[in-house]
């Protein structure tokens, strides 16, 4: 399988932390890895500028998108 679009990555990543516990990034990537059925191949490949993975990339970028969201729901709510 592909390594999957930001967009392709809510379900993995809300069932991941479903649970209601904390979770460290690397357990997040692990189950969402696990979930999305990534072979070690896949997880292994590397953004052209060789500095990061393709997985690890668009996960953290997605964490960072669902932080700000989280941030923008709580202003509004205690505006």
């Amino acid at each position: 399988m592909a390594i999957p679009k930001y967009n392709e990555l809510y379900d993995p990543f809300l069932t991941a932390i479903s649970d209601g516990k904390i979770h460290t990034a690397k357990e997040v990537a692990s189950t969402v890895a696990n979930i999305l059925q990534l072979s070690p191949e896949d997880l292994a490949e590397q953004l052209p500028s060789q500095r990061q993975t393709t997985f690890a990339n668009r996960l953290n970028c997605f964490e960072i998108i669902i932080i700000i969201c989280l941030f923008v729901i709580l202003v509004i709510l205690f505006e």
